[in-house]
């Protein structure tokens, strides 16, 4: 599912998201910034330190087929120094949006197929 990570409204990168953990409605993928895209301001990981426990990152996912994604936070991890890339990732999605977005990945279906 193709979505953008928003801060105050306004868009700072993109991800195509991929079903990752169903039970807890996580879903991963590559995040890509686009020039709004802060690290120091954005991502929650960079290279090998993450923030202090209590700074609160006020991100939002927004899908252009389903408008803003209900989940407990977004997060994004930047390894971008190292090469390891970029990934955001949506955790605790509300389960009917999960569901509607995944139905069709393998991760998903693997799952509720078990």
């Amino acid at each position: 599912m193709k979505i953008e990570i928003l801060h105050d409204g306004v868009v700072i990168g993109t991800s195509d998201i991929e079903a990752f953990d169903p039970p807890m409605g996580v879903a991963t993928g590559v995040f890509t910034p686009t020039d709004a895209y802060k690290p120091r301001d954005h991502a929650y990981r960079i290279d090998v330190d993450y923030r202090e426990a209590g700074h609160e990152i006020d991100l939002a996912a927004r899908c252009v087929e389903f408008g803003i994604i209900r989940s407990a936070g977004v997060v994004i991890e930047d390894a971008s120094s190292l090469g390891e890339g970029r990934q955001v990732t949506v955790l605790g999605m509300y389960h009917d949006d999960y569901e509607v977005a995944f139905a069709a990945d393998p991760v998903f279906r693997a799952y509720h197929s078990a």
